[in-house]
């Protein structure tokens, strides 16, 4: 069988509409890797340093404010309650984060029980001391890899460069701080020479520029913390880049040669709280890099005579992701495909938990596209239909229609009407801000600024038919409706479910209570006027007694 190729734009400026045969009708959605395993780091914050920051910040601003006081003692020309206030409106901000943080996650007391019950149930936050312990576990994660399992590594990650850059910049401003407040000193004495207001101006604005870079770091700092327990993915802003990067490459070194950290975290975090300390946990993929080509098919039913009765190849329509070159391939539903990580447009990372081999597959769509194999072909089903169906494709704006008969549609795009006829099959592609009318719907485009372009290809194939078959006992669609590839199927099991049931009913006895009536009426006058006959015969034979006789009832003979 040949393949047809083709590129389907997802925006144009009408209504496109191409003429396809019966067969598979297959999407190429992109490309995808596998999900191995995760990479979990932990940011510790001790609580002891939360403390400090708090404390140095506010000493910070106490000592711009003390510096603008000795200025002012000195020459009136000093400019620094602006610098001054602006210091304290930071230092406001940082506590303020400082004290969510806190409330965020109030501590409680562990004890020796909490410590035992720690350890008895492995979920001590204090395992893991350095990064270096993953080199104890290499030989775990490759037989780990080995035998398909996921894989789970754990590195520790603090805030020390961060915290050190800070307090290089303390260092630096405490002794600027000095400096100035030994040159404002000399100006103070009797003997000192005249004051230079200018100079003073620029020695305070240097000082408090050099006191404004330490809150500005801890304001940052604590924010990216607090994000990052909202947003539930940007713990990111936490790190220091080169620290983790030099985590993602150690980890790298441990792992098989095809397998590889994602840098972008997974949208989870979770967090432990101690006594001491604060514990972030981040969580990166560890992906496969072999890449999975991900398809969806779509069957495209096959009219086989003029009576509207049509043909359709049989199987499930999910999601496949397939790697021809190791003959390897594993199914998706909607719901697996949407949970994906969308690295881009057409690359994805896929959490699977089987994969399967052409060689022993009983998918029917991988053995009719890429595999001879006889015997092992997708079954049919034979439906007769009566109006216009519309298979929505995952392609969005797109859908195959099937028309029995031609029908007249018009399309709304701004305002300007378009008339188009329709007929037998084909794909519609809907442009954007526009909408199709049909006799019995509207389909609505969806909104899209930027459409995304899918390349697709066709394999056209023959159902196979049983011809002995009573095509007069048929399942029939009479109504025009919209579906999925997905429940397609399903709107014709229950076409000829209903069609069964009729046919069920159409042969069972049916009892009609007017004619039980007449004959049971009838039984009755029969008897009755049989025994009224039988009392007037038996009354001529016997003579009428005298007033004074009695009758007896006799005992009835044995």
């Amino acid at each position: 069988m040949s393949i047809i190729a083709c590129l389907l734009p997802s925006i144009s400026t009408a209504l496109n509409i191409t003429s396809i045969p019966s067969g598979i009708y297959i999407e190429h959605l992109g490309y995808a890797y596998t999900n191995r395993g995760t990479l979990r780091i932990s940011l510790t914050i001790p609580w002891n340093d939360v403390k400090n920051d708090s404390i140095t910040a506010t000493s910070v601003a106490e000592k711009i404010d003390k510096l603008c006081r000795l200025g002012r003692v000195a020459t009136s020309e000093i400019q620094c309650a602006d610098l001054s206030q602006q210091l304290q409106e930071l230092n406001q901000e940082v506590q303020q984060k400082i004290h969510t943080l806190v409330f965020m996650h109030p501590r409680e007391r562990r004890g020796v029980l909490g410590d035992m019950l720690t350890t008895l149930f492995g979920v001590n936050d204090r395992v893991y001391h350095d990064i270096d312990d993953l080199n104890t576990n290499q030989q775990k994660v490759i037989q780990a890899n080995r035998q398909h399992g996921k894989l789970m590594l754990s590195a520790l990650q603090t805030m020390n460069r961060t915290n050190e850059k800070m307090q290089l910049k303390l260092a630096d401003f405490n002794s600027h701080l000095n400096h100035v407040t030994s040159v404002i000193n000399g100006y103070t004495k009797w003997y000192s020479a005249a004051i230079d207001g200018n100079k003073v101006n620029l020695q305070f604005l240097s000082a408090s520029q050099r006191a404004e870079n330490f809150p500005s770091e801890l304001n940052q700092k604590y924010l990216s913390i607090l994000n990052s327990l909202h947003t539930k993915n940007g713990v990111i802003e936490c790190f220091n880049i080169a620290e983790l990067y030099q985590v993602i490459n150690h980890t790298e070194q441990l792992l098989p040669k095809q397998h590889k950290v994602y840098h972008i975290p997974m949208n989870r975090i979770e967090t432990t709280h101690t006594e001491n300390k604060l514990t972030i946990f981040a969580y990166l993929q560890v992906i496969d890099t072999n890449q999975f080509e991900l398809i969806k098919p779509t069957a495209v039913p096959k009219r086989i005579n003029e009576k509207d009765m049509y043909a359709v190849v049989d199987f499930s329509s999910k999601f496949l992701a397939i790697d021809y070159n190791k003959q390897l391939y594993y199914e998706l539903d909607e719901a697996t495909f949407n949970r994906a990580t969308r690295i881009n447009d057409t690359l994805y990372i896929i959490n699977v938990n089987t994969i399967y081999e052409f060689r022993g597959s009983q998918n029917c769509v991988i053995h009719e596209i890429f595999s001879s194999m006889a015997g092992k072909g997708c079954i049919s089903k034979i439906f007769a239909l009566n109006s216009t169906v519309w298979i929505a494709l995952h392609n969005k704006n797109s859908w195959i229609f099937l028309s029995p008969r031609p029908i007249t549609i018009f399309t709304l795009c701004h305002g300007v009407r378009h008339e188009y006829s329709l007929k037998d099959s084909g794909i519609i592609q809907l442009p954007p801000s526009c909408s199709l009318h049909t006799p019995q719907f509207v389909l609505i485009s969806d909104q899209e600024e930027k459409g995304s372009t899918f390349s697709v290809y066709f394999k056209p194939k023959e159902p196979h038919i049983n011809m002995s078959l009573n095509l007069t006992t048929v399942p029939t669609l009479n109504t025009s409706f919209i579906t999925s590839a997905e429940t397609f199927a399903q709107h014709i099991q229950e076409a000829f479910n209903l069609e069964e049931h009729d046919e069920t009913i159409a042969w069972k006895p049916i009892v009609h209570h007017g004619a039980a009536a007449s004959v049971s009426v009838l039984v009755s006058c029969t008897i009755i006027t049989g025994i009224l006959l039988f009392i007037r015969k038996r009354s001529q034979t016997i003579q009428l007694p005298l007033p004074t006789t009695k009758w007896y009832d006799l005992p009835s003979k044995n």
